[in-house]
């Protein structure tokens, strides 16, 4: 009984249903006429300058991305129709589109808030609109500049990890 219990505490489903989340939702983030929704998820690219072994989108890279235009169109269709807030992910680096930094200054001035996925190495690039965003995850797995090369792998050979260290000290 005690491990039902404990089971059913840490059930998302639960969670979502409790009345002070339906509340929030209700009040914050939806009405009835709205068709959209809340929070988008969009792969601006499939993009990377990394060859990470264990990638989940390794058959998916580098065959091409969401046109420039398109892109920024989206930006205002998310904005007109009420979309709460845009989490920039990918099948790719979201940072190697050309128009990332573009696409998150339009999405803030639009009040939307913006999170980011990103390998952490292109950050330095984009230091004005990495630092707009809501929240920003790096995904760093290793400790060190050996096994950083060995786990994501760059085309030149050399490690990464002390550029995408620094480039997390600078935000």
């Amino acid at each position: 009984l005690l491990m039902t219990n404990a089971i059913r505490r840490l059930s998302l489903v639960d969670k979502l249903k409790q009345r002070t989340i339906q509340d929030f939702i209700q009040t914050h983030l939806w009405s009835k006429t709205n068709l959209s929704p809340i929070v988008v998820e969009l792969d601006p690219t499939t993009a990377c300058n990394l060859a990470c072994h264990d990638c989940i989108s390794a058959n998916l890279l580098n065959q091409g991305g969401i046109d420039d235009e398109r892109l920024m169109k989206l930006g205002e269709e998310f904005a007109q129709h009420g979309v709460k807030a845009v989490v920039l992910i990918g099948g790719g680096e979201p940072m190697a589109h050309r128009k990332f930094g573009a696409l998150v200054d339009a999405l803030k001035d639009s009040k939307i808030q913006v999170g980011v996925t990103t390998n952490g190495t292109m950050i330095n690039r984009y230091m004005d609109q990495s630092a707009r965003t809501d929240w920003l995850r790096v995904s760093v797995d290793a400790g060190s500049t050996e096994v950083y090369a060995d786990f994501r792998p760059h085309a030149s050979g050399k490690s990464q990890f002390d550029l995408v260290i620094n480039n997390m000290r600078e935000l």
